[in-house]
């Protein structure tokens, strides 16, 4: 009778489920490191209160920003110098990039003050959600190549006053409250494309639209 060297025979087998046991391993630590993370801007905050709806507009001579208030149907002043203000959806808010510091302020239409949300050096996109509780942004982080910045997206929750990178591209819409679409470069010689893409923000899957 042959005689069978079990350690042998069972080493390819041990070998085998430790590559699957180090595959699967690394599959769990990039997802860790690579899972849009949270970022506290302020510390200790609570979103500025608003009971008022306002809608901004910005003095053509100062560059002043200003908030007509619904209810009581005047232009109310806000010691802002602003540019490009979004209303959120309730009108309770508007986002806007300051002229003086180029940082993202929050502004509230009741109390007329502004909150940082973070600092922007280049072109930036602005959407709101419908229920009025988070911000998406674009945000400049590096170069595609010499003077092309590399944008990316990231998210403003107003509640929680905490801030998540996203994803690569400059955002375009909110579809619902985990996904939205964004547009993406990329090189073709020296030409820029962009390309449509469906991302979740749960899952940060995406998907190409065109």
């Amino acid at each position: 009778m042959k005689k069978v060297n079990l350690k042998s025979a069972f080493t390819p087998i041990i070998f085998f489920g430790l590559g699957i046991l180090v595959t699967i391993l690394f599959i769990v630590v990039y997802t860790f490191l690579t899972r849009p993370r949270a970022i506290n801007t302020l510390g200790k905050w609570e979103k500025p209160a608003s009971n008022k709806m306002g809608y901004p507009v910005v003095d053509k001579k100062t560059n002043e920003l200003l908030i007509y208030d619904l209810e009581d149907k005047k232009l109310k002043k806000t010691d802002a110098q602003g540019s490009n203000p979004l209303p959120s959806p309730s009108l309770l808010y508007t986002a806007y990039l300051d002229n003086r510091g180029l940082s993202l302020k929050l502004l509230s239409s009741s109390l007329l003050k502004s909150t940082d949300i973070d600092n922007i050096d280049s072109e930036y996109v602005l959407v709101w959600s419908s229920d009025s509780n988070k911000l998406i942004y674009s945000k400049r982080d590096g170069e595609l190549a010499s003077g092309v910045p590399k944008l990316y997206t990231w998210l403003y929750d107003v509640k929680q006053n905490n801030k998540f990178k996203i994803t690569e591209g400059r955002p375009l819409q909110w579809v619902d409250d985990n996904n939205i679409i964004v547009s993406r470069q990329s090189l073709d010689g020296e030409d820029v494309l962009w390309t449509l893409y469906l991302v979740n923000l749960k899952s940060g899957v995406s998907t190409k639209i065109y």
